[in-house]
This record gives C-alpha cells, structure tokens and sequence, in this order.
C-alpha cells in the first residue's frame, strides 16, 4: 500500500497500467487471470507493482460502490470511448476512500492520467468529480441503494439473499476482503509443525489451520520462490477448503481414482503425496493451457510420471477412457465462482445471471457421464468453489431424484453448513474460500 507522499509523478505509471487493466476488464470482459501478469510485468519490480495490484484489485472489490458514488456526481455518463476516463474516476475515488495516500496527491495523479490518456478535456472533470467526494463524502454514501453500499451486482446480491438469508452480508463483506495466503504442507516431507518452523527461520510468520491437518495461513503473502522447499513439493499454494478433497475421497490402496476438471493441480497433487503409487491416479483437464500448469505443478512431486494426464473433455469419454471404471471421482465442476470472489474479484463483473443456468447445465452432465464410469461401491465426491444452492445442494438432490443407484453419503465434519445434501463452507469461515462438497456412493442393483 502507497503511505508516503508519492508527489505527483511517483507511481503515475503504476496507475496508468492499473487503468488499462481495468478498461479491458470494463470494456471488453477480459479476466483479470488473462491480462495482470502481462501488464503488471511492465511496471520494474518493487513499490509501483504493489500499488497497481493494489489499485486493481481494491478497484474491483469496490467497483458497485464506487460506480454509486460516481453516477451522483456526474452529470451523465461517460461514453463506452471514454471508458478509460471513466476508470480514471474510480481510480481517485478509490484511492480517497480507502488508501492511506494524501488527499492532494491522489487528486493531482489521478488528474494527470487523464493527460496520459490523452483526454485533457476530462482534466476539469475528474478534478471536479473527486474534489465533489471530499466535500459531501457522508451525504453521498448516506444516498446509496444496498447493492452499491454492498458493492455487489443487485442480481448477485439478491441470489445470495436469496440462499442465505442469514449469512448474506458477513458473505458480502467477506468479498470485499483480500484473502490470505494460504499453505498445505506436504505431510509426507514434514510435520506440519517442523515445517512452521522452517517459514519462520526464512522470517515467513504463519499460523496453523485450525479445521484441517495440513493448512498453513501465511500473515503476509510472499512470492512462492521464496517458500522454502516449494520446488521439491514441500508446501503447495492452496485454499484452505480445498485441502478437505483428498481425505473425504474415502481412497484405499489400489484404487483407480479420476480426478476430472483437474487443472491447476492442488487436488491431484495432494492424492498424489498421501497415496503416490499406491493408487492409480487419471488426471483430466480439457484446457492445453491450464494442463500445462497442471504438469508444472505435478513435476514438483515423486511418483508424478505414473500419473496419467489427459487433455479432454471428462464428459467426452470416447476421446479419453479406457474403458476401465473408477474406484473413486473427483469432480471439482465448473462453476461460478462465488465462493472465491475475493480472490478474483473480477468476478462481480463479468458474471451474468444466465451463467447459473449454463454451468448448472454443464455440471449435470459432467455428473451423468462421470457416474456411469464409477464402480458400485465406489464413492464420487462433488465439489465446487460456488456458494450458491443451484449450483451445490440443489443440484445434488436433482441428481439422486433422478439414479435409484446413488445413495447420499452424510459427511461427518466439523466445518461448514449441512444441507442435507452436501456441506456448504461460506465464504470467510475460518479464513476458509467459499466452498461445496457432497459424496455420492454407487449402490450394486440386483
């Protein structure tokens, strides 16, 4: 975060590149996964990249509040041409409201990009607009509908309302937090305890999960090449919630075990540490990009070339099976992405109502075709990072309404919400990502 006084040309670039990242997010729906690296890497390592993360991401976060502030002080509203001044006004707002940046500064930075972008006819404008939040600040968040107080999408907010009405705004608080770093230690390698150690001899401060065996919360975010042994698959990158799959598989020695819609890797590389080669391990990923830094994230680990890697699609069987059936599956759906908000807050943009409908759809079929390739007996454990009930127990109960041979499997835990037809982790509980899981087991008919 910038503290100091930056004058008026330190870090103007940094948010020149946060501004264009935004445009494309804005203007034409990009991702933030496809486009932060390639942009932040333009700024030279240090300060300036923190602070245009910063930018980016808290502009996110706050895009419906800011957006609420703006629509009131504007006279009307900027053309889609304009878009990049448009985002030159949340940048100030932002910074006025919740960065520890002098006033004066982030007024005069954020005044000259609209001369970077070559708009000085905007110069009067932006000036106008962000000193017109420093005089009536309380009046203007006083008149804010709940969606922008919130700084969430009206459809979202009223879905999740809608699922968890009790919940509903330590969830939408939760979104607009940045998320902690979070570890699994490889158990195989180390204690998770001896492993604590070792972070803190490199001066890494952490804390230990405390609803699962291996989560490690990290009190500041590091680059991973400076976690001791990650290279030799010591620790992982992961969620917390996330770390619950390779145990509620229920996986025996000598099992075959599918892990569908693999990529980036965390689950299949947790299999692959507790149970290496005593299992049979099929890894899918239907995208040549994301299988790429799935196999990065294996080579990490011993016993990673008995894995059998596939680029398919995992409802697509005849491109990929073998013909074979599983003992166990994995099957981490697409999905929303509600329950992760805060790690990608792009997210609150670029989702639309009909994309429930659309995934729910997929997610049935990626059920249907993957049951038929389980063993009775076997176990078929459901997950998404959606918080949502059409994604998670409504679409449990859908799905054993229709198959008179899958039986409801209650996971006894801990953590989370039941709800009948799987457990719902919230998103923020216990420092924990939004999260779902439901285990199915196929009975044997006679």
């Amino acid at each position: 975060m910038e503290t100091n006084n930056p004058g008026k040309q330190e870090g103007i670039f940094a948010r020149k590149i946060a501004c264009e990242i935004l445009v494309q997010i804005v203007k034409e729906g990009r991702s933030l996964a496809q486009i932060e690296e390639k942009h932040i890497s333009q700024i030279p390592p240090g300060r300036d990249r923190s602070l245009a993360r910063e930018l980016v991401y808290g502009v996110l976060r706050q895009f419906f509040f800011l957006e609420g502030i703006a629509n009131q002080l504007l006279q009307k509203p900027f053309k889609g041409k304009d878009t990049d001044v448009r985002m030159v006004v949340f940048l100030g707002l932002y910074q006025l409201e919740f960065m520890r940046v002098p006033e004066y500064a982030s007024i005069s930075a954020t005044v000259e990009l609209t001369r970077l972008f070559k708009k000085a006819w905007a110069t009067k404008l932006v000036n106008a607009v962000l000193r017109g939040f420093q005089r009536g600040k309380e009046e203007l968040i006083e008149k804010l509908d709940e969606s922008a107080r919130c700084a969430h999408p009206e459809w979202l907010l009223s879905v999740i309302k809608k699922d968890w009405p009790k919940n509903w705004q330590a969830i939408a608080e939760a979104n607009n937090q940045q998320a902690p770093m979070c570890l699994r230690a490889n158990l195989t390698h180390a204690t998770r305890d001896d492993y604590m150690r070792t972070l803190a001899q490199a001066d890494i401060q952490s804390e230990a999960c405390k609803v699962n065996r291996s989560g490690i919360i990290l009190h500041h975010a590091v680059d991973v090449v400076n976690l001791p042994g990650f290279a030799q698959g010591t620790c992982t990158v992961q969620d917390l919630a996330p770390q619950f799959s390779a145990e509620l598989l229920l996986i025996e020695d000598g099992n075959r075990v599918l892990d569908a819609c693999a990529a980036p890797g965390g689950k299949t590389t947790h299999v692959l540490e507790s149970f290496g080669e005593r299992i049979a391990l099929v890894a899918l990923e239907k995208d040549e990009h994301r299988v790429q830094r799935l196999k990065e994230n294996l080579a990490r680990f011993e016993g990673a070339e008995k894995v059998t890697v596939h680029v398919a699609d995992a409802a697509s069987t005849d491109s990929w099976w073998d013909g074979q059936l599983f003992d166990r599956i994995l099957l981490d759906a697409p999905c929303t992405g509600t329950g992760v908000i805060r790690r990608n807050p792009d997210i609150k943009l670029l989702r639309r109502p009909k994309d429930i409908r659309n995934l729910t759809q997929q997610q049935s079929r990626l059920l249907n075709e993957l049951w038929a390739l389980l063993k009775p007996g076997g176990y078929l454990l459901y997950a998404t990072c959606s918080i949502l009930a059409d994604e998670n127990s409504r679409q449990i109960k859908t799905f054993l309404a229709s198959h008179e041979d899958a039986s409801y499997d209650d996971l006894d835990v801990k953590w989370g919400h039941n709800t009948g037809y799987g457990v719902q982790i919230l998103t923020g509980e216990q420092q924990m990502d939004g999260f779902f899981y439901a285990r199915i087991r196929k009975l044997e008919l006679k």
